[in-house]
């Protein structure tokens, strides 16, 4: 297997600025698998069919809404690309595109990224109903309900200033959350020991087209890397076309059947504060006890003893099954090492985890140590390769190839002030 074209042509031929990312567009960045619906919030009048003579133009918007999905649009009616091309092309994707009906230029942009594609990177497509990328839309995110991923235009698509100003802005929810916490996290990619640069046209002309291939490959490689979670080689045949995308999810989570049940099962996490943790800074939950007493030393070190590749993974959802009682699963957990893989092996783009002290000592306000690379502990590397073999049977990627681990000396020590 080589190398995405883009990596090895477009990406060496523009300079490597990097894009740094601030903590609200980490939490902006992505959304759950279904918490984060805002396709309600988007009337269907100003959604459109890419291809009005598609074969499912005229269902293809109606199915993307959870309530309508669940009635009428069985797998029979609107099934996975996999059902229609198991190795889809960049037309099949393009026909199942729905974007918002005043930015046409966003289906335009999007097609150029997938042309630059190469062939299993098209495949992840085979395991969704449909990509709506449209004005609105934020956080991105997979919606199990409907078997749709949905993408942040405003954060990944557009490519002038005109284009971006021309979507609607709101502030994620997410990004108020857990500030009665002593610390704080946030998670960025870096290449050659630089991070990424956003928004920067004036100096680097070039950086907007290299920023619009890194954060768009990263989006869907962890979107669909929640989709394939659920409908992957070892599932498909499981499927029942008469019924829709929810029942049938059910039924896989319910057998233990899914990628993020099978991972928990045979790899499962150490720590439970990390867990409440993404309870209060994701969905806002009122802080245990034992967590609005812990500070950055303690967190860092119960991150560090575990086997997640970024704290974002502790985040667990309450799947409300049809029949039976309620399941919590990690599903941010296997899309957050797929995406950290494949990060590396697309771009040589390294994951660093940084650490915040809130407290008032000297380091307070001040981000305090950086773990970089975490794919490369043999602990978390096992967890992360056996996602990427589930979600593509045909990839392999040593863990020689990425590098060591780094424990960067604290650039502010907390110690000193217990």
């Amino acid at each position: 297997m080589s190398k995405s074209r883009i990596a090895v042509a477009t990406l060496l031929a523009i300079n490597a600025f990097g894009a740094c990312t601030t903590l609200e567009d980490q939490k902006s960045s992505l959304g759950s698998h279904h918490n984060a619906d805002t396709v309600w919030q988007i009337d269907s009048a100003e959604l459109v069919p890419y291809n009005l003579q598609g074969r499912y133009s005229d269902i293809l918007v109606k199915c993307i809404y959870p309530q309508e999905a669940g009635k009428n649009c069985s797998f029979d009616r609107l099934p996975l690309l996999h059902h229609d091309n198991p190795t889809p092309g960049v037309e099949d994707i393009m026909d199942r595109l729905v974007i918002s009906y005043d930015h046409p230029w966003i289906a335009d942009n999007f097609r150029m990224f997938l042309e630059e594609q190469p062939d299993y990177f098209l495949e992840l497509f085979s395991s969704v109903t449909a990509v709506v990328i449209a004005d609105k839309i934020q956080p991105s995110y997979y919606h199990s309900q409907t078997g749709a991923i949905h993408i942040d235009p405003r954060a990944y698509l557009w490519l002038s200033t005109m284009e971006k100003e021309s979507l609607t802005h709101r502030v994620d929810d997410r990004v108020a959350y857990g500030s009665e916490l002593k610390f704080e996290h946030t998670s960025e990619y870096e290449i050659d020991g630089v991070f990424w640069l956003e928004d920067d046209e004036e100096l680097h002309p070039d950086n907007r087209l290299y920023n619009f291939f890194l954060t768009l490959t990263r989006v869907l490689f962890h979107e669909l890397a929640h989709a394939r979670d659920i409908y992957y080689t070892a599932t498909f045949d499981d499927i029942d076309m008469q019924k829709s995308p929810y029942q049938n999810s059910d039924d896989l989570l319910r057998n233990g059947k899914t990628i993020a049940r099978r991972l928990e099962k045979k790899f499962p996490f150490g720590s439970t504060i990390w867990t409440a943790a993404q309870d209060t800074f994701n969905f806002g939950n009122e802080a245990t006890f034992a967590l609005g007493n812990a500070n950055v030393l303690y967190m860092m070190e119960e991150f560090q003893n575990d086997v997640a590749i970024a704290p974002y993974a502790y985040s667990k959802y309450q799947d409300e099954l049809i029949n039976g009682d309620p399941v919590e699963i990690y599903f941010e957990d296997p899309a957050m090492l797929f995406e950290a893989l494949m990060m590396e092996y697309y771009f040589d783009a390294r994951q660093s985890v940084f650490f915040k002290d809130r407290t008032e000592s000297q380091c307070h306000d001040k981000w305090v140590q950086k773990l970089t690379n975490r794919l490369a502990i043999p602990k978390v590397f096992e967890r992360a390769q056996f996602v990427a073999r589930e979600i593509l049977p045909q990839f392999h990627f040593p863990i020689e190839s990425v590098g060591q681990p780094k424990t960067h000396e604290p650039w502010c020590d907390v110690t000193a002030t217990d």
